[in-house]
């Protein structure tokens, strides 16, 4: 019902606007309704791409507050995993591509992530060492094969978590109506503003991490902007033609 009810929605908007003739809103409003998780997950790569961690931790305070408070405990836990996983990923190519000084910033910015955090052991000297790629304990993330079992799960994650978000009063109107029209029961619920989605198989991402944790031998180490761009539309390229 909560598919049939954004979509209703979106319908009753692209039909107000070309009525009114708002065409250049109307042709922006059916650019940003495709698939809005590509477009966030972009947003992340881009972020680490630009060493942009201003950026990433605002992207991530978003899912945090408006996506992933709406899944349950055991997918929340998924989601910190995905957290860590994701910042160490842009940690590493900070260090990768020589960016030190975006190496010591990230610590000072992301104190409350790393501190005290058991995962984060040690991070602190990845940016002092002299050849990271070799080191025992930072080289699985930055393999080739690991960056892209993360960036997959997170691209997986996020459709996902997406279908989580809570409904907006106009859409619960709507709702409301459709379900008026076929006779339900109106009667608004307690989780009425959040979606369902039954059949979420929380341990089909678990898995993903699973195999991200284990894999410690490294294909390649030469990361770099290209290689993520490479991964993104290999993610999403189909997705958005």
């Amino acid at each position: 019902m909560n598919s049939e009810t954004i979509i209703t929605v979106d319908n009753l908007v692209k039909e107000y606007l070309v009525w009114r003739g708002f065409s250049n809103s109307s042709s922006a409003f059916e650019a940003e309704c495709k698939k809005e998780y590509d477009r966030k997950y972009k947003e992340i790569v881009t972020s680490i791409e630009g060493y942009d961690i201003e950026r990433l931790s605002n992207l991530w305070e978003f899912f945090k507050q408006k996506v992933f408070s709406f899944l349950a405990e055991d997918q929340q836990l998924v989601a910190r995993q995905l957290e860590n996983d994701v910042f160490k990923l842009y940690l590493v190519i900070c260090v990768h591509n020589k960016q030190r000084d975006k190496s010591i910033v990230f610590f000072e910015k992301m104190t409350d992530l790393v501190r005290n955090n058991p995962s984060w052991n040690g991070w602190f000297a990845l940016p002092y060492l002299p050849e990271p790629a070799k080191d025992e304990a930072f080289q699985k993330y930055f393999s080739k094969h690991w960056q892209e079992l993360l960036l997959v799960s997170l691209h997986n994650f996020l459709s996902v978590a997406f279908t989580r978000m809570s409904l907006p009063s106009l859409a619960i109107y709507v709702k409301n109506a459709l379900k008026a029209e076929s006779g339900q029961n109106t009667e608004i619920q307690p989780n009425e503003h959040a979606y369902r989605t039954d059949g979420f198989i929380v341990e089909d991402l678990i898995d993903d991490f699973a195999v991200i944790a284990q894999c410690s031998t490294p294909s390649r180490n030469n990361q770099s902007k290209s290689s993520l761009k490479t991964i993104i539309k290999s993610i999403t390229g189909k997705r958005s033609e």
